[in-house]
């Protein structure tokens, strides 16, 4: 397979905006952004590693750390390692992910990330506000 180039797909994304963005119903709307990684063979705790490497630049820098969701089961379908972060909408996220694009440091965990992983997958979901009354 191809070796991911993750800091081009992040920056394409971020330049032409996020096709889910005309899905999510407003502009205020809070979002959890995901970014699912699956390891090559034996490299699962590298990848988780390198995930926390990541929160702890991204907190350093001012931003929210994210939390990561390590795989318990035994399942070939499933991502080993979930990163996931809720952002006030996508314009918050978008911010994100340009200052980020920026800092050398973040780039580096990314191109090392690019080394550890197989697969690599983003998914941004709208948190769903409940109907009135199921509150």
């Amino acid at each position: 397979m191809k070796r991911l180039n993750l800091t081009l797909l992040i920056l394409i994304v971020f330049a032409i905006g996020c096709e889910t963005e005309t899905s999510i119903t407003s502009s205020t709307s809070k979002i959890v952004v995901q970014y699912s990684y699956w390891a090559k063979p034996g490299m699962e705790n590298d990848v988780y590693l390198q995930g926390l490497i990541a929160c702890s630049i991204r907190k350093k820098l001012g931003h929210s750390s994210g939390k990561i969701l390590k795989l318990k089961s035994d399942t070939n379908n499933m991502p080993d390692i979930i990163w996931q972060c809720e952002y006030p909408g996508m314009k918050s996220w978008k911010k994100d992910v340009d200052r980020l694009s920026k800092n050398s440091d973040f780039q580096e965990v990314i191109d090392e990330m690019n080394n550890l992983v197989k697969r690599y997958d983003k998914a941004i979901y709208e948190v769903a506000k409940p109907p009135s009354g199921m509150e």
